[in-house]
Order: structure tokens, then sequence, then C-alpha cells
């Protein structure tokens, strides 16, 4: 009596061809698909930074805060998994998942700033000194989130990568 072996079956063909559509062509050039592999990583390992930063080591008080973060957060890990695994989905997560960050960091960057106005404004010297440590949080915000979406839009609105997920 012999158990049946899962490693001699293979799919059907009908499920690789599904498959086979679903992902980038192997032909394509290594430079790109290296360039794909490290935004992936970074949309990756960004998502995991914000969500401990914004989660753990500083979290918001506001719910609308929360679920825009949050919102970020899984379009980042979705955009870096599909980015990984060569999926013809990816250009597009990516460019939405993107897009939602440079908002959200432009935002949180307008934010800062009318607050360290205010506090300027109303709470004289202290407010100058708190004033101060809103910018520099701001410039934070804009290399740990500005930096990524300008980068990588860069790359997903280039010729090469946007015929790349054209074809096929």
């Amino acid at each position: 009596m012999s158990w049946p072996s899962c490693a001699a079956s293979s799919a059907p063909p009908s499920v690789s061809l599904f498959v086979s559509r679903l992902r980038l062509p192997d032909d394509a050039d290594p430079r790109i698909v290296r360039a794909l592999r490290i935004h992936g990583a970074l949309d990756l390992g960004f998502a995991a930074l914000y969500a401990w930063l914004g989660f753990v080591v500083a979290p918001g008080r506001s719910r609308a805060f929360d679920v825009a973060l949050l919102a970020v957060v899984a379009l980042l890990t979705v955009a870096g998994a599909t980015l990984l695994g060569r999926l013809r989905l990816a250009r597009r997560i990516a460019l939405v998942a993107q897009t939602l960050l440079a908002l959200f960091a432009v935002t949180c960057i307008v934010l800062l700033v009318a607050s360290a106005a205010y506090l300027r404004g109303i709470y004289g010297p202290v407010g100058q000194g708190l004033a101060l440590v809103a910018l520099v949080v701001g410039a934070l915000i804009v290399e740990l989130c500005g930096l990524l979406p300008l980068f990588q839009l860069r790359l997903l609105l280039g010729d090469e990568v946007s015929l790349l997920f054209l074809r096929g």
C-alpha cells in the first residue's frame, strides 16, 4: 500500500496559464527587475517602520490619523509584496500606495507648520521653542515619508517600467 505523492502531480494547464498571466514576463530587463525588487523591499521595510513608529513609539490621539496611517501601512505592505512577487497589478497598487503616502506626508507637514505658527503666536518664547520642535518633526517627516514616494513614483512612471507592465 502506498500513499499518493503530491510531488508528482502538476497543476492543470488552465491554472498555470492563469498564474503566468498574473506575473511579469521572465525575459524582463534585469535592471528593472532588480529596481522593482529593491522598491518592493523598501515598501515592506518602511511599512513596518511606519507601523512601529505610529502605533508603538508615538501613537496618535486622533482616530483619523490612526486610520490614515493604517491605510498607508496596509497599502505599502501589499505594494511591497506584489512588487517582490512580480505581479502585473504591482505597478497600479504601488502607484496608489505611493500617492497616498505622499498625500499623508504633505498633510502631516501642513498640520505641523500650522501648529508651529499657532504655538509661536500664542505662547511667546516657550511657543517659539515648541514651534522649532514642530518644524524639526516636519523635516523628519519629509525624510521618512516624502522621499520614498518621490523616488518610487519616478521609477514606476518611467517609460521602461510602464512598457514592462503593459507588455504581455
